[in-house]
């Protein structure tokens, strides 16, 4: 049951993401974007977190919004660190969006950790 709902996630994501439309006349239109995606080589073990990678979503009803999501629909640990390595947000999170509407402008360090797996990503927020 897990393994479905995060097919379907995922799914939505990438019918959103190919079809990149915005109707003028929908109530909250979306504009969605895989910001970073963690490459894989072939014949080369992946030791951080399978699939993993951050899903940014713009809605004019929330603002903007960020999904990290990987091969496995399990429970992450999100830190979000800004630019002097201070800790300025922290959640755990299975599938849910975190805000971005009170974020500063800037670069940001996200540490993602997935069963006992941590991997650290850039975010620029403009």
């Amino acid at each position: 049951m897990k393994n479905l709902f995060a097919l379907l996630i995922t799914l939505q994501s990438l019918i959103s993401f190919a079809s990149n439309n915005i109707e003028e006349n929908s109530i909250n239109p979306v504009k969605q974007t895989i910001i970073d995606t963690i490459p894989v080589r072939k014949n080369e073990p992946k030791k951080g977190i399978t699939g993993l990678s951050v899903v940014n979503q713009d809605s004019k009803k929330f603002g903007k919004l960020l999904y990290i999501v990987s091969e496995n629909y399990t429970e992450k640990n999100v830190i979000i660190y800004n630019n002097e390595n201070q800790e300025v947000f922290s959640t755990t999170t299975i599938g849910d969006p975190i805000y971005l509407k009170k974020f500063k402008k800037g670069n940001y360090k996200i540490k993602v950790i997935e069963n006992g797996k941590t991997e650290i990503l850039d975010y620029n927020i403009e």
